[in-house]
């Protein structure tokens, strides 16, 4: 009863300072549950690069993401991918609509002022001799920028916005190289461009001795690329 009391004044007393305002709320800080992490894309960190091969008009949104990163591009919130190479050859990785959309149907935040960045590996963060490419406007206010990318490597690709812009949009990531070939290996029998015409025993010891060795199922084309070995 003692306790009950006492809050009753403590409550009558913060009525007499704070007048009709909410006295609980006085003093404390609340977290909005509105800005909670799960309305943050997953690739807002660098370190949780999203992933990808060639892709079309994926649609991204940098509305609640936050700004990561070196500076060296953008400032603005930003997102992240990761490009694993899958051909040797010019890749394009574009920010701009397709032909088929009218721009002028997009609303502010779909048509919002795109920057974008390519780096070489990896590395969170990229430093500034890592970068390929920085790009604002190629296709009306969206970003596009296209590099030598070589098979197997991993770039680093950043999206955002000029300023402190935010919005929506689509990336694409598109390759106009060719697949690595791989070498053929065809055994491991003697290279006959330095072995025709070499003294082989083809007996056991104490057979004819003085047999020419021909390669005739030798490959080598000299471009030190294979293949090698006997062609079966």
């Amino acid at each position: 009863m003692k306790r009950f009391k006492s809050k009753i004044l403590l409550v009558c007393v913060l009525t007499l300072l704070l007048g009709t305002a909410d006295y609980a709320n006085a003093g404390i800080e609340y977290w909005d549950e509105d800005e909670d992490s799960d309305d943050r894309p997953y690739n807002d960190n660098c370190y949780n690069a999203e992933p990808f091969g060639d892709i079309e008009y994926e649609s991204f949104d940098t509305t609640f993401a936050t700004f990561d990163g070196p500076g060296h591009c953008m400032e603005s919130p930003n997102l992240w991918y990761i490009y694993i190479a899958t051909k040797t050859g010019n890749v394009t990785v574009s920010l701009c609509y397709p032909d088929s959309v009218d721009l002028d149907d997009l609303s502010d935040s779909e048509d919002f002022d795109t920057n974008l960045a390519v780096y070489e590996g990896v590395n969170c963060f990229p430093s500034l001799s890592d970068m390929i490419e920085c790009n604002d406007d190629f296709c009306g206010l969206q970003s596009q920028i296209t590099f030598a990318a070589i098979a197997g490597r991993q770039y680093l690709i950043e999206v955002g916005g000029f300023d402190s812009m935010t919005g929506k949009g689509e990336i694409s990531i598109r390759s106009d190289g060719e697949p690595p070939k791989k070498a053929l290996d065809l055994g491991d029998a003697p290279d006959s461009t330095n072995n025709s015409g070499a003294i082989m025993a083809a007996y056991p010891k104490g057979g004819p001795l003085g047999v020419r060795a021909n390669y005739p199922t030798v490959f080598n084309d000299g471009s030190g690329q294979g293949p090698y070995g006997p062609v079966h």
